[in-house]
């Protein structure tokens, strides 16, 4: 018995061990299918959402480029932002698209405050295996995922108030600068040099723009034009002369011409509401050769490089009369409701814009013709003319009625002539307006600097915050045209310049931010400047002013350039 007693208590307890050990191993097995269901299950609910990402990402994309206009609107390509965003996500297999927000599929909307931001929600529910197990309620879940592209809005260039040209004021507060210094807008006739500083209208070109692979030479001439010295029957940009014409390859953006048909200078004219009728006036309205206007303005008309034209010469002395010597202005003026899109501008002073007669001012075609003292010689009628009330003077072009966005197209056809001009806005007492009317350059301009000041400064651009982290290229052309010595810094908004690149010729000690432009060392040729916008860069709206600093010793700065800034990647992005 005693054995027996002996012997049967381990066995006991061997049993309940392994009793105890099985439901142990029960436990666990439990656990790890649950931990295995909750990994199987996670990865599915990650694999939604990936999917479901990647396709408001596609769709996002594919969808801002059609901001602001293009929301729900169709474009000239029979698509919407809309339309298009929900063709991309289906290709992403999100097949609902576009529903209302919080239903299963993808939802397309604006971000309020935002025109240029395109939201894409996609709502995806994700069956659960494992977890339905435990219970009915775990068998699906849903995934959200929005995304939000943006397309980048409009730089705006130009100076900083309803006005472009004349005497500039930064708006900038004290910064030193004294008064006497000018910005004109100028525009050149077709046959002119392209290197007096008019980088698009001229249809030719004297020689290579490429500062790096044909760098002028310092000491040189005005119109030393890139080592090619202008002597009758040398010159390469007009197709009157022995050898042919080099073509000039800068042109306009389709679709930036005006009534006369032609590649021009362009305007965005933004007028607020509240704040019509306004006028939009133009300071020399005419093209008048010979006129200096040297007693108030340090503008000029001049024929330029007319007479080394041989079909201009009679007799060894140069035509200037002539009626196709001379540059043609013509202004056209347009609605433009849609930002991106020229198709949809209308004429307004049509049915072909503005153009006022050119006239000729030369003292030795008056005396030629026999005009008295306030007169000018028209060379189209060939007879002298009253000098119109136009020149040397603000004259109104015309008259916004309605709030809107308009655009000024400026175009030169004809011959030679170079010809400076100035904008403004003005109420109905003729005053400039303080109402939030605005004036900018729309892609490019072309514009004469004339300082007597040993420092000047122009606001040249608005970059909004919203191009931090991108590459923006600041080009120049024609940064030399100054005759003496003459320095340039390119400064963002806290007034910090840029470093330019190490192939660019800069002042020595000044740390690479100073460009040598003295004595036309980069006249009639194109710097682009490559410039990182940081990712802290943040300026309060309106507030991005981009300007440039000429120093100039001698106080003889006088420099005509022509000036574009264009994004160096995609317009286009996600916004995080």
């Amino acid at each position: 018995m005693f054995r027996w007693i002996f012997s049967s208590r381990p066995t006991s307890r061997a049993r309940g061990q392994r009793g105890q050990a099985m439901v142990v191993f029960a436990l666990l097995i439990m656990m790890v299918l649950l931990l295995l269901g909750v990994a199987v299950d996670s990865v599915r609910l990650f694999i939604v959402s990936a999917q479901a990402e990647r396709a408001g990402e596609a769709g996002a994309l594919a969808g801002a480029i059609y901001l602001p206009n293009y929301f729900n609107t169709l474009a000239s390509d029979g698509q919407d932002a809309i339309t298009r965003a929900c063709a991309l996500v289906q290709q992403n297999g999100i097949t609902a698209c576009p529903v209302s927000l919080g239903q299963t599929g993808a939802t397309v909307s604006l971000l309020p405050g935002y025109p240029y931001r395109l939201q894409v929600t996609i709502t995806e529910p994700a069956n659960l295996f494992f977890l339905s197990t435990l219970s009915p309620s775990f068998n699906t879940a849903t995934v959200s995922r929005s995304v939000t592209a943006e397309y980048l809005p409009p730089i705006n260039q130009g100076i900083q108030n309803a006005k472009h040209g004349e005497e500039d004021d930064d708006d900038e507060g004290d910064d030193g600068i004294q008064p006497q210094q000018w910005y004109w807008a100028q525009i050149n006739g077709p046959l002119e040099v392209k290197e007096n500083g008019d980088a698009y209208t001229p249809l030719y070109e004297e020689g290579p723009t490429d500062p790096i692979a044909a760098p002028d030479s310092i000491g040189s001439t005005p119109y030393n034009l890139n080592r090619f010295p202008i002597q009758t029957g040398t010159q390469t940009n007009h197709p009157n002369y022995a050898g042919g014409a080099i073509v000039n390859p800068d042109k306009q953006p389709a679709g930036f011409v005006g009534a006369g048909g032609t590649g021009s200078y362009n305007y965005e004219i933004n007028i607020p509401s509240g704040a019509t009728p306004i006028n939009l006036e133009v300071f020399n309205l005419p093209f008048a050769a010979g006129n200096t206007m040297a007693a108030t303005h340090p503008i000029n008309d001049s024929l330029g490089s007319a007479c080394f034209d041989p079909k201009l010469q009679t007799g060894g002395t140069c035509d200037t009369d002539s009626a196709d010597a001379y540059l043609q202005l013509n202004y056209s003026v347009y609605s433009a409701p849609l930002q991106f899109e020229r198709a949809a501008d209308v004429l307004l002073n049509g049915p072909s814009g503005y153009s006022p007669d050119s006239l000729d001012m030369l003292p030795a075609d008056l005396s030629k013709h026999g005009c008295a003292a306030a007169q000018a010689y028209d060379p189209t009628l060939k007879t002298c003319v009253a000098v119109p009330a136009s020149l040397d003077a603000w004259s109104i072009l015309y008259t916004f009625n309605s709030p809107g966005i308009y655009r000024l197209s400026i175009e030169a056809t004809g011959g030679y002539g170079l010809h400076d001009f100035a904008l403004q806005l003005t109420d109905a007492s003729r005053h400039v307006v303080t109402n939030g009317a605005h004036i900018w350059w729309w892609t490019d301009m072309c514009i004469s600097f004339a300082s007597t000041a040993t420092k000047a400064l122009y606001g040249i651009a608005v970059i909004p915050a919203e191009y931090a982290g991108k590459t923006l290229n600041f080009d120049f052309f024609n940064l030399g045209a100054s005759p003496g010595t003459t320095y340039v810094e390119l400064l963002d908004p806290s007034s910090n310049p840029v470093t330019f690149p190490s192939w660019v010729t800069t002042v020595v000690g000044s740390g690479g931010t100073m460009i040598d432009a003295s004595s036309y060392r980069y006249h009639g040729e194109w710097l682009r400047i490559p410039v990182s916008i940081p990712l802290t860069y943040n300026p309060a709206p309106g507030k991005g002013w981009w300007r440039l600093r000429f120093t100039s010793p001698a106080g003889n700065l006088s420099m005509v350039m022509s000036i574009t800034i264009t994004l160096g990647q995609s317009p286009v992005h996600l916004v995080v």
